[in-house]
């Protein structure tokens, strides 16, 4: 009888010294610690709730446990109606509740929160969670912020009248196109979606393709932009494109895609090509030729011409 009253003695004080821990431990803890409870009439409860419901809730805990609803009324509208099914999903499935959304506090301040717990039914019929609140909303406020630059930069990449690609580098040493843009569309005369995934080759054949993965694979290399001239045949014609070349890297520090920018430079080159045809079909000549500005000064003299009146 003795040893049964010390073995419960000792059990009693090994219980308040964990009761005693947590409560020492829970006030540093960020967010809310709870237990809430449903009962079978539909009615609720919080037998716990931590002190962090002070600056969650800006209220005290006593106030919460004297009145559940209190917390659930600074739900917002918009977001009530998911609150309500994740609730009615948890008791019904015993699965664990997760759930996010929006409150608007007594003082008027909006806050995203963000809660999850463990559900267990007891033979009398409630439905009890442990679990935790805590404040997510600057980290809502980061995917906003995310999510309109990429938004808007998704509005840049569609809208522009600039040609530009996205290639994966695999760590094979491959690359496989990722998308190009509608302008770049129109310029090849092919969809994003037919060379998504494939390689330089399969799109642009075997020679310019293998062109292609060594500029790509010197970009890697660089780990830098590099800039060239490139010929290709588009639709069966050749033309000429100025590219540039940006290595992207992960979180890890390496490169694992690299986003490039094209400009049809085909005008320029046939303009170039000409020009030289006609400074070599100038210089062959052996005609005097000669150029003179409208003040009377000689700007140029082809070979023929410098020999026949005996100047250099």
């Amino acid at each position: 009888m003795q040893r049964e009253i010390q073995e419960r003695q000792r059990i009693e004080a090994s219980l308040y010294q964990s009761e005693t821990r947590f409560q020492k431990l829970t006030p540093s803890l960020p967010g809310v610690i709870y237990q809430f409870r449903l009962n079978p009439d539909g009615s609720i409860a919080f037998p716990y709730i931590s002190e962090g419901c002070r600056e969650l809730y800006e209220l005290e805990p006593e106030h919460i446990q004297n009145n559940a609803h209190t917390i659930f009324d600074f739900i917002h509208p918009d977001d009530l109606s998911s609150w309500q099914q994740s609730i009615a999903l948890s008791s019904a499935t015993l699965q664990d509740w997760h759930w996010e959304g929006r409150i608007i506090l007594n003082s008027g301040t909006l806050k995203w929160i963000q809660g999850r717990s463990r559900p267990q039914k007891y033979p009398t019929g409630e439905v009890i969670w442990d679990g935790y609140l805590c404040d997510i909303s600057e980290r809502k406020q980061i995917e906003t912020q995310l999510q309109e630059r990429k938004q808007f930069l998704h509005s840049v990449y569609e809208g522009t009248e600039h040609l530009i690609f996205v290639v994966d580098v695999l760590p094979n040493g491959e690359f496989r196109f990722v998308d190009w843009n509608p302008s770049m569309e129109r310029a090849r005369g092919r969809s994003s979606q037919d060379i998504a995934g494939k390689t330089p080759e399969k799109i642009f054949g075997l020679y310019e393709g293998k062109l292609m993965q060594q500029r790509y694979a010197n970009c890697v290399e660089s780990g830098t932009s590099i800039q060239y001239e490139e010929s290709l045949r588009v639709r069966g014609k050749e033309t000429w494109w100025l590219t540039t070349l940006n290595p992207l890297r992960n979180a890890e520090g390496q490169i694992d895609r690299i986003v490039g920018t094209t400009l049809d430079i085909t005008e320029r080159q046939r303009a170039a090509v000409e020009q030289q045809k006609f400074i070599t079909l100038v210089e062959n000549s052996n005609d005097f030729i000669s150029i003179a500005a409208m003040d009377g000064r000689v700007l140029y003299v082809n070979t023929a011409g410098c020999e026949l009146v005996g100047v250099e």
